[in-house]
C-alpha cells in the first residue's frame, strides 16, 4: 500500500451530479458542448492522469528537489516526461472560453479536475494551475497582438506563466511595489525585484511569462499607481516564436519545508541589461486586473487543501483497514484474544469521521462556489448574475482559509491515525502534511482572509454579500426543517446561523471605531462561519442521499455510500457546530487582552 494514490471518485461524481445537478449547466451557452457522459469521462481520465503520470513524479521531486545553478533551475528528468503527457492531454486550458483554444469547463467541473490532480501532487499542479491564470489574464485584458504571442503557446504548456506580486521590501502590502516600468516606445523598461515566485524559474518550458506589478515612472504613490505587465524570461516575435533573453534572472530558490515539485524563485528584472515589458489592460488599474488570476488561485489554493487532505485521509483509511492491532472495545470476558484492524478502535474511527466530513463538506464548499461563478455567468438576468457573483465574493476567503487550515488538520489527523508508520517516509502521509502547509500562507495568508471578510466582506454594498449568503443557508433550512430523518440536525443549523449572523454584528460598520479590537477577532470569526458553512454542506449532502436511500432497487454498497451521508452530517451537528457558540463567545466577549499586551509581555 505505501506510496499508491486513493481518490474518492464516487463522492466527487455523487457531489457534481447528484447534489449540484451539473449536467443543468450544459443547458447554457458556453457549456452545450458538455454533457453528462462526456463529464464522467473527463473525470475519469483526469484520475488516470493523476494517478499514472503526475503521482509518481511527486515523490521523485520531494527526495530529489529542482537544482538551482547560476540562473536555471533544473527540474527531475521525470517531470518532464509527465509535464509533456500532461500537455499533449490538453489539461492546461480546461476553463479558458473554447473561441480562445480552452475547453470552456464550467467552474464547478474544473474545481472537481483541479482537486483529481492537486491530490496526486500540489507541486506538479501548481505550473498549469499558474499558467491557466495568466491565460485568463491575457484573454481578459490583453491586446490582439499579444494573444496572438502568448495563448496558443500557453495552452499547450510551450510557454508557462507566473504572477509576480512580492517584493524584498512589499510582501502582502501590494501599495509598496517599488518595481519601475520606463516608458521606451511600444514596450517599457522593466527595472526591480521579486520575490516567493512559485514556479519563477525552470526549464519544462521554452519560456515563462511572468505577469508582474509595476510603477509606471511618475505615477503615483499608493495602489492607484499600479499597472500590470506581461514580462516573458524570453522575448517572442511577432509569430510566437521565442527571441533574445529578457534579463529575467533567477537569483536563486527557496528551501522549503514541502511543495519542492513547485520551486520557489527570487527574480532579479533588468540588472543585466533591459527588460522588455508590454502593458496588460490599462495604467493604474493592475491591482484590479490582477485580483482576476489571485481570486482564481485562492479557490486554487481552497482546492489544494481538499485535494491533499482528502489524498492524505484515503491513505489512513487504506491503512486502518489492514493493520491488526489491539482487542475489540466490544469484547467480553472469556472471548478469545483476537486483535481487530484499528479501524474498529472508536478513537481512530472519531478520527476517520472527522477526517470525511472536513474532507467531503470542504470540497462540497468549493464546488458550490465554482458553480455560484458558472450561475453568475449564465443566468440571464443582471440582477440574478450580481446575486451569484456577490456568493463567490464572499466565498472566497472563506474556502480559501478554511479549507486550507482544516486541511492541514486532516493530514495531521491522518498521520496520527497511522502511529508510526505514519511519520515514517514509507508512506505519503508526511510528505502530504508538509506540502499542504504552504497553502494557507500563499496567496494571502489566511489571516488576511479573514480581514478581507470581516472588514471588507462584511461591509460593501451596505452589507448585501453576506445578506445574500445567509439568504441562501436559510433556503435551505426553510425547505428541510421538517425532514423526517434530518430536520433536528437542520434545526441546529438554524440555530447556529442565527448565532452567526449576531457575532456578525461585531464587525458591521465597527471597523471605523475600533478597528484593533474587530481585527483581533477576524480569524475566530472566520472559522466559525466555516463551521456553519461546512455543516450545511454535509447537510445538503444528507438531505440527497436521504432521497436515494429510497429506492428499493439500492445495491447494499450504494446503501452504505449514502447511510453514510447522513451520519457525517450528524458529526458535523454534533462536532463542528458547538465550535461555533465557543467562537461566537469569543468574538462577543470583546476582551482586549491581544491588545494591551506590551510586546516584552509575549
Amino acid at each position: 500500500m505505501p506510496n499508491h494514490l486513493f481518490i474518492d471518485l464516487k463522492d466527487i461524481r455523487f457531489a457534481l451530479f447528484d447534489i449540484f445537478k451539473i449536467c443543468d449547466l450544459t443547458k447554457h451557452e458556453g457549456f452545450q458542448h458538455l454533457d453528462g457522459n462526456q463529464i464522467d469521462d473527463i473525470l475519469n481520465q483526469a484520475e488516470r492522469m493523476a494517478r499514472e503520470v503526475i503521482f509518481p513524479v511527486d515523490q521523485i521531486a520531494d527526495q530529489s528537489p529542482p537544482e538551482y545553478r547560476d540562473g536555471k533551475v533544473t527540474m527531475p528528468k521525470a517531470y518532464h516526461s509527465a509535464f509533456n503527457k500532461y500537455c499533449e492531454g490538453g489539461w492546461i486550458p480546461i476553463t479558458l472560453a473554447r473561441k480562445a483554444g480552452g475547453h470552456g469547463f464550467s467552474e464547478s467541473l474544473a474545481t472537481a479536475v483541479k482537486e483529481i490532480f492537486n491530490s496526486a501532487s500540489g507541486g506538479f499542479y501548481a505550473f498549469s494551475s499558474l499558467t491557466l491564470g495568466v491565460l485568463n489574464l491575457i484573454e481578459a485584458f490583453g491586446s490582439e497582438q499579444m494573444k496572438k504571442n502568448y495563448l496558443a503557446n500557453l495552452a499547450k504548456g510551450k510557454f508557462t506563466g507566473t504572477m509576480c506580486l512580492s517584493e524584498p521590501e512589499a510582501g502582502s502590502f501590494l501599495a509598496d511595489t517599488r518595481t519601475i516600468a520606463k516608458r521606451d516606445g511600444d514596450h517599457f523598461k522593466i527595472s526591480g525585484k521579486k520575490v516567493f515566485i512559485g514556479a519563477g524559474e525552470h526549464d519544462l518550458s521554452e519560456n515563462i511569462v511572468h505577469c508582474i506589478l509595476a510603477r509606471i515612472e511618475g505615477a503615483p504613490e499608493g495602489y492607484k499607481g499600479i499597472s500590470l505587465f506581461v514580462v516573458p524570461k524570453y522575448r517572442v516575435n511577432e509569430d510566437g516564436t521565442i527571441a533574445s533573453f529578457n534579463n529575467a534572472f533567477c537569483e536563486g530558490t527557496e528551501r522549503k519545508m514541502g511543495h519542492e515539485g513547485a520551486p520557489t524563485a527570487r527574480l532579479h528584472f533588468g540588472d543585466g541589461g533591459d527588460c522588455h515589458g508590454w502593458l496588460l489592460g490599462e495604467e493604474g488599474q493592475g491591482l484590479s486586473q490582477i485580483f482576476q488570476m489571485m481570486n482564481e488561485l485562492r479557490l486554487g489554493t481552497a482546492i489544494q487543501g481538499v485535494g491533499q487532505a482528502a489524498a492524505a485521509y484515503q491513505t489512513s483509511l487504506s491503512y486502518t483497514k489492514q493493520r491488526v492491532q489491539g482487542l475489540s472495545y466490544s469484547g467480553k470476558m472469556g472471548d478469545p484474544a483476537v486483535q481487530v484492524p484499528i479501524i474498529n478502535h472508536p478513537d481512530i474511527r472519531r478520527n476517520l469521521l472527522f477526517m470525511k466530513a472536513i474532507v467531503e463538506g470542504c470540497r462540497r464548499l468549493n464546488i458550490q462556489t465554482g458553480f455560484y461563478i458558472d450561475l453568475s455567468k449564465t443566468s440571464q438576468n443582471e440582477k440574478e448574475r450580481q446575486y451569484y457573483h456577490d456568493l463567490a465574493e464572499i466565498l472566497t476567503p472563506i474556502c480559501k482559509a478554511y479549507a486550507t487550515d482544516m486541511g492541514f488538520r486532516v493530514t495531521e489527523t491522518a498521520l496520527q491515525s497511522m502511529g508510526g508508520y505514519g511519520y515514517v517516509k514509507d508512506y505519503h502521509v508526511e510528505q502530504y502534511l508538509r506540502d499542504i502547509k504552504v497553502a494557507s500562507i500563499y496567496e494571502g495568508t489566511n489571516g488576511i482572509q479573514a480581514i478581507d471578510l470581516t472588514r471588507r466582506k462584511l461591509n460593501i454594498h451596505e452589507g448585501r454579500l453576506f445578506k445574500n449568503l445567509c439568504q441562501e443557508i436559510k433556503h435551505f433550512i426553510d425547505q428541510n426543517l421538517q425532514h423526517p430523518v434530518l430536520g433536528a440536525s437542520i434545526g441546529e443549523l438554524k440555530r447556529a446561523k442565527e448565532v452567526m449572523v449576531e457575532a456578525s454584528g461585531s464587525f458591521s460598520g465597527k471597523f471605523k471605531e475600533d478597528p484593533g479590537l474587530c481585527l483581533s477577532a477576524a480569524k475566530p470569526f472566520l472559522d466559525l462561519t466555516g463551521h456553519v458553512l461546512c455543516t450545511w454542506m454535509l447537510l445538503k449532502s444528507a438531505v440527497v442521499a436521504n432521497s436515494l436511500l429510497e429506492n428499493p432497487q439500492i445495491s447494499e454498497k450504494d446503501r452504505i455510500f449514502y447511510a453514510g451521508k447522513i451520519l457525517s452530517g450528524r458529526f458535523a451537528v454534533s462536532n463542528l457546530l458547538p465550535q461555533v457558540d465557543a467562537l461566537a463567545k469569543t468574538i462577543t466577549a470583546k476582551d482586549r487582552s491581544i491588545l494591551d499586551m506590551e510586546e516584552d509581555g509575549f
